[in-house]
Order: structure tokens, then C-alpha cells, then sequence
């Protein structure tokens, strides 16, 4: 019973986000998909979760509900204003401008994986010895005990991720330089043993790409070449992702699991430890509802934490726990999708207002790109997008990673927009 209304339910909000969106690819499409799967792999019972409660399938689809209604606010309120005015081209970066900073910033990534794998090199000597203690590194990362040795300055090689995306698009050519931002964020993410940035990364090069491609379906130069930086970047990313976790994680036995789930254990995509990723994170949810005991020392101190985190350097706030506690359900784990995050920061508050405001500004910036197109509109529609996707995780707010390359991108093209605008007065002059 459940399965079959998670599957009707999915579909209608696929359909509704048709109407609203005019096509069948968009944000609540790909929020559905990503949920559907979720929720359908919690449900067959590959592994014997605990029970969901009802109250949390009423947060999990009433959430649905006012991210929809937030969707279509969004549409209602940029039909209605009157002060867009079209564009022929908002851009600020050249060519030659924009390759400079896919440059610098993979550059500054790869010197951050550096000092991270130069950190691993002193503590455990070899190549061999890092990886063999893939799972000690990353409960080290997660309890502090071992911290980036330049803190946040690595964050900023999604902002170059989004840019090679932007030229690929914006230019149609291939340039290696164009891997740089990606390759630094894997290399960062292994030498943590982890995947979520690369995750994201891959979701934000998709996802800017696909801004664009909508406006060159007929060019099949430009399908061709970024169908192939695409389907490099996707390798890159699943085998690093694939790496990570048969060390992290070397054990792919799970007590009490399908058979039919136990005999994934030797699968490069599809195994266990995959099928736990995807599945857990609503059982997660359930638990933290169920014993409702998790206390946040400030008002969104999960979904903001990297804000919360920079006022603790400062010395203005305690210090916040980035890793939220986990669960067992049966199995161990601390991710709960972005709900759970809303939920112990704003209560049923959250679950109203977030989801709300996330399906009005994702909606928003889906139509203002289109009369304004420029490189902050665009990297607003990817950045709430990619809440989107990642919202069986984690509240993507949280990160470091994607926050400080939101305001490298915003200060990049202010500082550009200004020296254009200076030059275009003083020819007229």
C-alpha cells in the first residue's frame, strides 16, 4: 500500500511540475525522482528497517506539498513583475577571463588537496598505509581530531566547477583547464574519505550545463563536446566515489540483509553499502522524530552551520557540531535528508517554511534566468537546484563548500560588471 501511493503520489507532482515549469525536466521532476527512488528502496525491505511512523510520512509528503506551493508562487509572482526587462546578454566574463579563473580556482583546489594529502603522507607514511586506514581517517575528520590544514580555502573549487560548466556552454571548446576545479575537489574529497562534494559537484556541473544546453538542442557540435567533458566527469566521479568507499567502508556485510541485496557485494555501482546510502536516510528521519531529542544551540544551527561556524572562529558563538549524531536503524547513520536538519532547527515550522521558500526560489530563478541570464542568475538557479537533489542527504545550506563559492562567484562578476561598466562610459565619453 505504501509503495503504490509513494508511486502515484511522485507521479502526480511530476505532473503538476510539468504545467508548471512547460517542460518535463526541471527541479520537482528531478525532486521526485530522487525521493521516489529513496523511498521505494526504504520500502522493499532489502534491509529490515525499524517502522516509519505515521507522523513521519505526514512531514515527508505535507513537505512535498508546500514545496510544490512554493513552486507555484514562484511562477505567479515573476509572471506578475514588471520590472524584468530583457536582456540580449547579461554575462561580465569573456572568454579569456573566464578560463583565467577556471584556472586560478582549480589551482588554489588542487594546493588545498595537496596539503591535505602532504598531512595523510606525514601521519601514515605510504600511499598503501593511507588508503588501508581509509575508515580510521574519515572518523577522524568526523569527530575533528583531523582538520584541513588551510580551513575553507579547498571550498572554493566548486566556484570553478560552475565555471567550466559556463564555458563549456557559453564557448562550445574543450580545454583541459576545464578539469582542474573537478579533479582538485575529488582529490580533496578522497584524501577526507569522502563523496558528498563530489556529489555536488557533479549535480552543479550538470545542472549549469543544462541552463544552457536548453537553448542549443540543435547544435550537435555542442551536445557532442559537452556530452563528453560530461560522461569524463561522471567516471571520474564514480570511480573516486567507488574508491573511497571500498576503503572507508571494506566490509560489505550487512546482518540480516536479502540475499538478494548480499549478492551485490562484489558490484563496482550497486551494493550494499550503495543500497544503505540511498535507503537510510528517511529511516534516519524517522528516528530523529521518534525520539525527538536532538537540541540545536541556536536557531538553524544545522542548516546554517557553516555561518555558525565562521562566528565561532570569531569567537562570537560556541563552536557547532557539524556532524549531526546517528542512529541506528538498524545500521548506523547520521544523515536524515534536509528534513531532518529543518526539523531540529525550526520544529514544524521548518517543515512548512523551508520547503516553501525552496520550491518559490528555485521556481523564481527557473524563469528570471530566462529574461536575465548572467552568471549569478545562473549560478542561483544551479545552487538552489542542487538543494534540491541533495535533499535526501543533507540541507545543502550547511556547507562550507557551496556557500563561500556562492559569494566567490557574486564577488567575481560584481568586480567584472563595474570595470565593464567603467569602460563602456569612458568610450562613450
Amino acid at each position: 500500500m505504501e509503495i503504490t501511493f509513494s508511486i502515484i503520489f511522485f507521479l502526480i507532482v511530476v505532473l503538476v511540475s510539468r504545467l508548471i515549469f512547460n517542460q518535463i525536466l526541471n527541479p520537482l521532476s528531478t525532486f521526485s525522482l530522487i525521493w521516489a527512488v529513496v523511498i521505494l528502496t526504504n520500502l522493499i525491505g532489502l534491509i529490515h528497517y525499524h517502522n516509519m511512523l505515521f507522523e513521519t510520512w505526514v512531514i515527508i509528503y505535507s513537505s512535498t506539498l508546500f514545496l510544490v506551493f512554493g513552486s507555484i508562487i514562484g511562477k505567479i509572482v515573476i509572471e506578475r513583475s514588471t520590472n524584468l526587462r530583457k536582456q540580449t546578454t547579461g554575462y561580465s566574463l569573456d572568454r579569456n577571463t573566464l578560463l583565467f579563473y577556471i584556472f586560478f580556482l582549480g589551482i588554489i583546489g588542487l594546493f588545498s588537496a595537496y596539503l591535505q594529502w602532504n598531512q595523510l603522507f606525514q601521519r601514515y607514511g605510504t600511499i598503501s598505509n593511507i588508503f588501508l586506514h581509509g575508515g580510521e581517517i574519515y572518523k577522524l575528520r568526523v569527530t575533528g581530531e583531523l582538520v584541513e590544514v588551510i580551513p575553507y580555502i579547498g571550498s572554493i573549487s566548486l566556484g570553478g566547477v560552475f565555471l567550466s560548466a559556463l564555458y563549456l556552454a557559453k564557448f562550445k571548446k574543450i580545454n583541459i583547464i576545464l578539469l582542474f576545479p573537478i579533479i582538485a575537489v575529488i582529490l580533496r574529497d578522497m584524501a577526507a574519505f569522502g563523496r558528498v562534494n563530489i556529489l555536488i559537484s557533479i549535480a552543479f556541473f550538470a545542472t549549469t550545463l543544462f541552463v544552457s544546453y536548453k537553448k542549443q538542442l540543435k547544435d550537435k557540435g555542442f551536445i557532442l563536446k559537452s556530452s563528453l567533458i560530461a560522461i569524463l566527469i561522471l567516471v571520474l566521479g564514480i570511480a573516486s566515489t567507488s574508491l573511497t568507499r571500498t576503503f572507508r567502508a571494506p566490509t560489505e556485510d550487512y546482518k540480516g540483509a536479502d540475499k538478494s541485496l548480499v549478492q551485490t557485494k562484489e558490484s563496482i555501482i550497486i551494493s550494499p553499502s550503495v543500497y544503505f546510502y540511498l535507503s537510510s536516510q528517511v529511516s534516519v528521519l524517522n528516528e530523529t522524530i521518534r525520539y525527538d531529542s536532538e537540541k540545536v544551540q541556536y536557531p538553524g544551527e544545522y542548516s546554517f552551520n557553516f555561518i555558525y561556524s565562521l562566528l565561532a572562529k570569531l569567537s562570537l558563538v560556541n563552536p557547532p557540531t557539524f556532524y549531526q549524531p546517528g542512529y541506528n536503524t538498524p545500521y548506523w547513520s547520521n544523515t536524515g535528508t534536509y528534513l531532518r536538519d529543518l526539523y531540529c532547527d525550526f520544529g514544524v515550522l521548518g517543515i512548512i517554511l523551508g520547503p516553501l521558500m525552496l520550491g518559490f526560489m528555485v521556481t523564481y530563478m527557473w524563469f528570471y534566468v530566462k529574461v536575465n541570464e548572467n552568471e549569478i542568475s545562473v549560478f542561483l538557479l544551479s545552487y538552489f537546484w542542487n538543494i534540491i537533489i541533495m535533499s535526501f542527504l543533507i540541507m545543502n545550506t550547511r556547507s562550507a563548500f557551496v556557500t563561500i563559492s556562492l559569494f566567490v562567484i557574486i564577488g567575481i562578476t560584481l568586480v567584472h560588471r563595474s570595470i565593464n561598466a567603467r569602460r563602456y562610459y569612458a568610450n562613450e565619453k
